[in-house]
């Protein structure tokens, strides 16, 4: 997936094809990680509830753009919020991870 991205980078939309093809490439490959991360996750005793109903918020929103692309129809904002729902999903882990690791006093 980080290679994805940077030859996203890389190849810079003015590229065409080869840009089209990382980006499809790496949306792919997200829409899988976030799904098996989730899946992985979600019977672990302190992983909250939330992240599991949001991650298939993000995954929807990762499908409708892949499918509105594929069929012709380039809406920017879907890849922005393709690309936004994934980082909140991965700051939701981050918190999740940091709430994990602090003592719990009562």
């Amino acid at each position: 997936m980080a290679l994805a991205l940077i030859m996203v980078g890389i190849f810079s939309e003015d590229y065409g094809a080869i840009h089209r093809f990382w980006a499809t490439v790496f949306f792919i490959l997200l829409l899988i990680f976030i799904a098996v991360t989730n899946i992985a996750l979600k019977n672990h005793i302190n992983y909250m509830i939330e992240i599991w109903y949001y991650t298939f918020i993000s995954i929807t929103i990762d499908l409708i753009f892949m499918f509105t692309f594929s069929i012709g129809v380039h809406l920017p904002i879907l890849e922005w919020l393709a690309v936004l729902s994934g980082l909140i999903w991965l700051g939701l882990i981050g918190y999740n991870t940091l709430k994990l690791e602090k003592p719990q006093y009562q």
